[in-house]
């Protein structure tokens, strides 16, 4: 609830005491002066803060300038730059696009300031800036051009002498020297007496480079010129004129070096040229009579006479080529032939020059033919006796290439004629080379051959390869045998039997085994070594083969049957209905080993060399005895030579038939 009561009077203190003197002092006087310097003192420092206040916004714009002012030369750098790099831009204007920059970039910072001081200042800065930038882009304007202009004359005096230089002619050079000298003549800026002087000394350089560049391509064109005064006409100095001499006299040397060479070489192409000609000629293809004529004339051109004797003798010979790249498929009638030529009691002027041709030429026809008459005849034979075309996936095809080379070998007189060129036979080498698949596939693609074909196959495929020939001479199921043998031996060191007297089965075995052996060494003794290593190979694997396949894991139990059969398939016969188709038979009282043809039993084989005996009696080259008499073949051992064929020996020698030659007994298709 309020206080409604009334305040107490003061009391006598309340009021201070009346001074006792009436001074101004005594009545507030000192109050007054000290209020009256405070309102000073406030005043003053009011005013004192406002000048601080203004130095402060002041210092501030005057900092802002200054960061404009920075930020403006970095602009201005970049602008320079920017101008500088420009290849659009006229290097004439180069100041005033830098001045029209920084007028632009500048514009807006001393108006950016209130303060009219900080205006001043900031002007004058820029005013001092502008002076210094205007005075740099005049210096670079004034460089940039002299460069400009020192790199346009040393350009001009670079392609002025590059055409100098290449210049044909006294009239082309003249030009060029004309309009150097125009062009320093019109050098505003240097003295008419430097002008002169240096276009004295440009017309004098480029007589100097005219005359070197003649002199490096025609040394006998500068030589003339040298001589008539043309050069120093041009303005060439004496002093130069002996160094043209040299460089003339130098490349002169250098062309007729040249010449020389580029003669020889051209020689040695056409020397080439007609080799190859010759060679195509020599193995009878047919060479085009200008191509012949061509050559015979550009051999008098390169000073070559006796070459165009051989070219035009090349062209006399075209006749005899193909008539006797015909007569090269048979070696023995051709022969004959320039036998006949030979006895002629009388011969016209044509047949000496054929007989002298035939003496020459023929030998590398008929070598070309044996080395591949596949080729040959596919290349000149007449139609229908051309080799059929081959494909191995076709068995047909090797039929008839077979009936081919059997035709071939009777009309040449060469039994062992090849089947195939060595191209066609690439496909199955490659398979040989794959292994023993690969090795199986070719003797598989051959099956489709007689096994006469397919032996002379299989050595025309695989010269070298004694095995191989081998396992070609036996059916595919005996070859599988054979294949499956030499699986099983493999990794298997106890395999074969030892000789060892403490196991009498195993001792007989390898015995009979060795005996083999022998016999087959003793049989094929006039065949090449790998021949009887790959015979009693062929065996052993046939062997395995059949034990293998009887279940064994081994041959330590060997029959005398079992090495006679394994010793037929060996040799290439064959074992049917019980009975024995070549291999290995029997000859004479004291029964020699003899490999019999694969073609006929054992027993057959001594009834047919009676029957050849009497057919070469009836021809004249039975054997006879050293004093002439008729030999008896029973007294000597018949040693197989090659297929079907035989000599025969004695303890004495060889066997010599009536015509004087160790007598051969051919068998089969001899």
């Amino acid at each position: 609830m309020a206080d409604m009561s009334i305040a107490p009077e003061p009391g006598p203190q309340a009021t201070p005491a009346m001074p006792m003197v009436a001074t101004p002092s005594g009545f507030g006087g000192d109050i007054a002066q000290a209020a009256a310097g405070l309102a000073d003192t406030v005043g003053n420092a009011m005013e004192a803060r406002h000048r601080i206040d203004l130095k402060n916004a002041m210092d501030a714009e005057n900092a802002n300038g200054q960061v404009q002012i920075a930020q403006l030369r970095d602009k201005l750098a970049a602008a320079q730059q920017a101008i500088q790099s420009d290849g659009n831009a006229d290097p004439r204007q180069y100041h005033d696009a830098v001045m029209g920059q920084f007028d632009q970039l500048s514009q807006n910072i001393a108006g950016s300031a209130q303060s009219t001081v900080v205006q001043r200042q900031l002007m004058a800065q820029l005013g001092q800036m502008r002076a210094e930038t205007s005075e740099g882009a005049r210096n670079w304007q004034t460089m940039n051009l002299g460069k400009i202009a020192a790199t346009n004359a040393q350009t001009f005096k670079s392609l002025s002498d590059q055409q100098a230089y290449a210049a044909q002619t006294p009239e082309a050079l003249a030009a060029i020297q004309a309009q150097s000298a125009d062009y320093y003549h019109s050098m505003q800026d240097l003295p008419v007496a430097t002008r002169h002087a240096a276009a004295i000394e440009d017309v004098q350089g480029k007589a100097q480079i005219f005359a070197q560049g003649v002199a490096q391509r025609d040394g006998h064109q500068a030589m003339t010129w040298l001589q008539d005064g043309t050069f120093a006409k041009l303005g060439l100095p004496g002093q130069d004129m002996h160094a043209i001499e040299r460089a003339a006299q130098a490349q002169i040397r250098m062309q007729e070096a040249q010449a020389r060479q580029q003669a020889a070489v051209a020689k040695a192409a056409f020397n080439q040229q007609v080799e190859l000609v010759k060679g195509r000629a020599a193995a009878g293809e047919d060479i085009d009579m200008p191509t012949l004529s061509g050559l015979a004339k550009q051999a008098l051109a390169l000073g070559e006479p006796v070459k165009a004797q051989e070219l035009g003798k090349l062209q006399e010979d075209q006749a005899y080529v193909k008539v006797y790249r015909t007569m090269a498929t048979n070696p023995v009638a051709l022969q004959q032939h320039v036998a006949a030529l030979a006895a002629k009691a009388n011969p016209s002027a044509a047949d000496q020059h054929e007989l002298a041709w035939a003496r020459e030429h023929p030998g590398g026809l008929v070598s070309n033919f044996t080395g591949d008459p596949v080729g040959y005849m596919a290349k000149f034979g007449a139609p229908g006796t051309q080799p059929p075309p081959i494909n191995f996936d076709q068995p047909q095809t090797l039929q008839a290439r077979a009936s081919w080379r059997a035709n071939i070998a009777q009309a040449s007189g060469m039994p062992d004629a090849a089947m195939f060129s060595d191209a066609e036979l690439v496909p199955l080498r490659q398979a040989v080379a794959k292994g023993d698949a690969g090795r199986m596939q070719a003797l598989g693609t051959l099956d489709a051959l007689s096994p006469t074909d397919r032996v002379m196959a299989a050595r025309q495929l695989m010269p070298n390869d004694k095995l191989f020939q081998h396992e070609a001479q036996v059916d595919a199921d005996v070859r599988a045998m054979i294949h499956h043998g030499r699986e099983a031996q493999k990794g298997n060191q106890g395999y074969w039997p030892s000789p060892s007297p403490r196991d009498a089965k195993q001792a007989y075995s390898a015995q009979q085994l060795s005996n083999y052996d022998n016999v087959l060494s003793y049989a094929l003794r006039a065949m090449a070594p790998e021949e009887g290593q790959a015979a009693k190979q062929t065996m052993r694997d046939y062997l395995s083969g059949k034990f293998a396949a009887a279940g064994r894991s081994n041959a330590h139990a060997i029959t005398t049957e079992d090495l006679k059969e394994a010793t037929t398939y060996a040799l290439g016969g064959r074992i049917k209905d019980g009975q024995q188709f070549g291999g290995v038979g029997r000859w004479g009282a004291d029964g020699s080993f003899v490999v019999v043809p694969e073609t006929m039993r054992p027993s057959d084989f001594a009834r047919a060399i009676i029957g050849n005996r009497r057919v070469q009696d009836s021809l004249g080259k039975g054997p006879v005895n050293p004093d002439g008499s008729p030999f008896d073949l029973n007294g000597a051992h018949p040693v197989l030579i090659g297929d079907g064929l035989y000599r025969w020996e004695t303890t004495s020698g060889v066997v010599m038939g009536k015509d004087k030659q160790p007598f051969i007994t051919r068998l089969g298709q001899h």
